[in-house]
């Protein structure tokens, strides 16, 4: 698929690609991270008061450990409306002429030069935050004890 029409004309889109694709790794790392850290200590305090003898202890339900999780990607969503107002700045620098941007025959072809891009990669961000919550639930249900996992884990009594 040819994505140098997503782009103004002149624009460095390899390295925009390549810094989209780490901060969507990033984004992706940071968040399952965060989820890992909030599970490990909880998971630990909650053995550890099993060893004391408590009872009636379960682990809080999903939603509640991936609530940070999702700071990276919102970021990211975020940072693609400036990545848009840039794409449409492009245009007026040197000798990239606005005017026939605008005087072009295909009447949308501004904007969609100046959107594509940040659509696209806002559909990978979203993809990618999907990614992240399903890998969270596998872990939260596989390696949650069964005695420590509560009654409506996934969505946390949302529904019920």
């Amino acid at each position: 698929m040819k994505t140098e029409f997503w782009y103004p004309p002149g624009f460095p889109r390899a390295e925009e690609r390549f810094l989209q694709r780490c901060a969507l790794a990033l984004a992706s790392l940071a968040g399952f991270i965060i989820f890992l850290c909030q599970f490990s200590t909880i998971l630990r305090d909650l053995q550890t008061a099993l060893r004391t003898g408590a009872e009636g202890l379960t682990m809080p339900p999903l939603p509640a450990l991936t609530a940070g999780c999702w700071i990276g990607f919102l970021v990211l969503a975020l940072g693609q409306g400036v990545l848009a107002a840039a794409h449409y700045l492009w245009h007026y620098q040197g000798g990239r002429s606005i005017y026939r941007m605008r005087t072009l025959p295909q009447r949308f072809e501004l904007a969609r030069r100046c959107l594509a891009a940040p659509a696209a990669a806002l559909g990978w961000c979203v993809l990618a935050a999907v990614a992240v919550a399903v890998l969270c639930a596998l872990y939260y249900r596989v390696f949650t004890p069964a005695g420590l996992l509560p009654a409506h884990w996934l969505l946390g009594g949302a529904l019920c």
